[in-house]
Order: C-alpha cells, then structure tokens, then sequence
C-alpha cells in the first residue's frame, strides 16, 4: 500500500508532467485528460492513506467516495473525470485545450477539497 507521502509525490509528479503541455498546439489533450483523472485518483488515495485505507480497485475506490461523508462532495467531479478519460481512452474521443481547462478546473476542486480535509 502506497504511503500518504508517495501518493503526494505522485501528485506533484503528475502536475507536472500536465504543465508541460501546450495545451493550444498539442496533439495529446487525450493523455492530459488521462493524466488529470489519475492525479485525482492519486489525491483521493492519498486522503485514504492518511486514514489507513487502501482501496486497489476503481469499483471498490467510487463505492467509497459516493458513500464517504468526507468524499461525497467531490463525487460528481470524480465521476466526471474518470467519464473524459475513458473517453480519451476507450472511445478515441478529441478534446479541445478550453474542454481540457475545465476539467483541470475540476481537479482543482477535488485537490482543494483533500487538502481541506488534511488539514
């Protein structure tokens, strides 16, 4: 089980790697979008880590997060998320830099809402 401390590394490390981007002139905005949902993935981690938990599958780590008083707030972004990047991933689909933004936006919201709870 990752460390609250790795999870954290792999956050910055994700960041990154999202700001190397140009997100106007590239040809990857899929992996962008793939990027940001695993960034999210890996902040909600790092909250459960903090609390002991380790939930190795999306199944089990979305039944959590709808039913978590604690992570219920940052469900529907979550969800959101996890949908564009099996867009990017599963149905070929294309993303403009603006739709790329917005969902950066949101991992914004999910990143604040941890570091709310972790004080």
């Amino acid at each position: 089980m990752p460390s609250q401390r790795e999870h954290t590394f792999q956050v910055l490390h994700n960041r990154e790697f999202l700001v190397t981007f140009d997100l106007d002139n590239s040809p990857f905005l899929d992996w962008a979008v793939t990027v940001i949902f695993y960034t999210a993935v890996h902040l909600v981690e790092r909250f459960l880590a903090c609390k002991g938990q380790d939930l190795l599958s999306h199944e089990t780590r979305e039944r959590f997060i709808s039913q978590s008083a604690d992570l219920r707030p940052i469900w529907s972004v979550y969800r959101e998320l996890k949908y564009q990047s099996e867009r990017a991933r599963y149905l070929v689909a294309r993303f403009q830099p603006d739709e790329v933004r917005k969902l950066e936006a949101k991992l914004g919201q999910v990143e604040t809402h941890i570091q709310e709870l972790l004080g």
